[in-house]
């Protein structure tokens, strides 16, 4: 008997997103790949979210709604899809993004050719109007499969969003993954040595910068907490390359370490990449710092401080002993 189940499962948590769901479901009914299901998770929804989830349940017949009373962090809501899903390859798709028709089937095509464990996309950031914000997003300019060190170097360059990845389950579940642990683990998994990745260079994620996104008004308990539980999971280094080890260091100082002050500031006018400049200035690849800079960084939210140190001393006190 043929197996029925889906090659792929999108995952989708939704929470007052009606707006933006018809602009999501059409994007995935174009597309030029079609042995998938959605699972969509109605994370607390006050809105009519549940009557366009129903109408487009009509015109696909692969869509599985879960329904929540309560809203939850978007990483719990994903995790109950992981469960529900049926899927050989699953990714998680935000209901307020949309993708090109050949994004399913750019990254299911290279992931299937290559035997790969994680098959990422190229983005392209848009506004909630649908217009675009700068250049697409794309590392590659033909599909690169990560075998060497010079290529493994494109892991950190680019975003660690999980809506960019296509993740073979089994891998995810052999590591003990189930997307409750928001996005950052994610990433450090696709850096494991056995992990099989690849870019590709067709298909675009489109991301929508929402300011009403749950996401958006929980990103400090969304992301503040995440790099101490995968720190965890980082010292364990014999999942890891060792000459990735120096490379992952540097990419927590110049993306998680700024975006985590950001968060726990809780100020919206906060120079994100003016933070990665300066911090780079600062502390560099070879982890100089400046206690006084850190200090007038937390002045204003004293956990600030707590959080530089951790994110310092830790990884520098980790790449001295067991890199160089």
């Amino acid at each position: 008997m043929q197996n029925e189940n889906p090659l792929v499962t999108i995952i989708t948590p939704c929470h007052n997103s009606s707006r933006f769901l018809s602009r999501y479901f059409e994007s995935l009914l174009s597309q030029n790949f079609r042995d998938f299901e959605i699972v969509v998770i109605n994370n607390g929804s006050t809105d009519d979210t549940n009557k366009v989830c129903e109408r487009y349940s009509q015109k696909f017949n692969k869509l599985i709604y879960i329904e929540r009373k309560e809203s939850m962090m978007p990483e719990a809501a994903r995790a109950i899809g992981f469960e529900t899903a049926n899927g050989k390859y699953v990714i998680s798709i935000d209901s307020d993004d949309y993708c090109s028709n050949d994004f399913l089937s750019s990254l299911v095509n290279l992931a299937e050719g290559k035997n790969l464990d994680f098959a990422i996309s190229s983005c392209q950031k848009v506004d909630e109007a649908e217009n675009v914000l700068g250049k697409r997003e794309s590392l590659v300019k033909q599909d690169t499969i990560l075998e060497s060190f010079k290529s493994r170097k494109l892991l950190f360059k680019g975003r660690y969003s999980g809506w960019l990845r296509l993740c073979k389950k089994c891998f995810l579940v052999a590591h003990g993954y189930d997307y409750s642990q928001a996005e950052l683990p994610l990433f450090l998994i696709s850096c494991y040595a056995d992990a099989r990745v690849g870019f590709a260079r067709n298909g675009t994620y489109f991301y929508r910068i929402n300011s009403t996104s749950i996401s958006h008004k929980n990103v400090s308990s969304t992301v503040t907490k995440t790099p101490f539980m995968s720190y965890l999971d980082w010292y364990n280094r014999d999942k890891f390359p060792k000459e990735d080890l120096g490379i992952l260091s540097t990419y927590f100082f110049r993306m998680i370490l700024p975006f985590t002050i950001f968060c726990k500031s809780g100020d919206k006018t906060f120079d994100y990449k003016k933070s990665i400049r300066t911090i780079k200035k600062k502390i560099g690849y070879k982890f100089r710092f400046s206690c006084k800079y850190f200090w007038s960084m937390s002045k204003r939210d004293k956990p600030i401080l707590f959080c530089f140190m951790f994110h310092l001393y830790w990884p520098a006190f980790f790449y001295v002993k067991h890199v160089r």
